[in-house]
């Protein structure tokens, strides 16, 4: 009987050496797959980004786009670097770090060929007004975002916006939608009636207040917590109805603060 059980205890340690020398090949041979297949994907250039071509439009600097996409395209992850699998490399991030680096740039549309060249076409922001805060002054777009900084202006082909409050802008922080929205209305329902408007200013500590300049001189004072068109079309009676030119020639300013109220004041 011991002679049996011995047996039995060798042929079980022997099959028990077979699984194990097989499960060590088996997993043996899935390393070396793997190991090929991330070589095949990640190193062997076989699906690396081959080219990048960029469509701007002018001023925006194609040359200078390409070096920072080239640059963002170098950069390693793991000790690999992005361009090496066009079919990982992830657009949205690419666009995020242009959008970064380039705030003048409005929208970005990557495609990726079947050659695995990058196709960038990209759209710049356009001026809506200049946006002036001491001693700086950036241009902005419908979106409201601070794009390029600028020289201050005053006049009618550009809307230009003087906040005098403490702010700290700089090139890619958005302005406060509220005053941009509320002034640019005022404006041009004032212009629409031959009111010019040369620029709009917001006075240091206002919560509320701002202030359009006419052509004339004159400040017309408005108000963010009274109706906006209420404001215009009562200014626009008094204009019509109650101040005279005379008067019109020698004003100082016209507060609309008050609703449903209107005071003028004369040099």
């Amino acid at each position: 009987m011991r002679q049996v059980k011995r047996f039995k205890d060798d042929y079980g340690e022997k099959k028990r050496r077979r699984a194990r020398t097989r499960a060590l090949l088996i997993l043996i041979a899935i390393i070396f797959a793997l190991g090929g297949f991330f070589y095949f994907l990640f190193l062997s250039g076989k699906f690396e980004v081959q080219g990048v071509n960029i469509t701007v439009p002018e001023p925006l600097r194609g040359d200078v786009i390409k070096t920072a996409t080239d640059e963002w395209l170098q950069d390693r992850k793991f000790g690999i670097a992005r361009k090496n699998n066009i079919l990982f490399l992830k657009s949205d991030d690419l666009s995020k770090f242009l959008a970064e680096k380039f705030p003048e740039v409005k929208e970005i549309e990557i495609n990726k060929d079947k050659n695995y060249v990058l196709e960038l076409f990209l759209t710049k922001r356009e001026p809506e007004g200049i946006w002036c805060s001491d001693p700086d002054c950036f241009y902005f777009d419908n979106e409201y975002v601070v794009y390029a900084q600028t020289v201050t202006s005053s006049g009618f082909v550009i809307t230009v916006i003087k906040d005098y409050r403490d702010n700290d802008l700089k090139v890619g922080d958005y302005i406060e939608s509220i005053w941009v929205e509320n002034s640019l209305i005022a404006k041009k329902e004032f212009e629409e009636k031959g009111i010019l408007i040369k620029e709009i200013q917001i006075p240091k500590n206002s919560n509320d207040e701002f202030h359009l300049i006419a052509a004339e001189g004159f400040s017309i004072y408005m108000s963010l917590f009274t109706d906006i068109k209420k404001q215009v079309e009562a200014l626009l009676i008094a204009w019509d109805e109650k101040i005279t030119e005379e008067e019109k020639e020698m004003l100082e300013y016209i507060d609309l603060r008050l609703p449903d109220r209107i005071y003028y004041k004369q040099y």
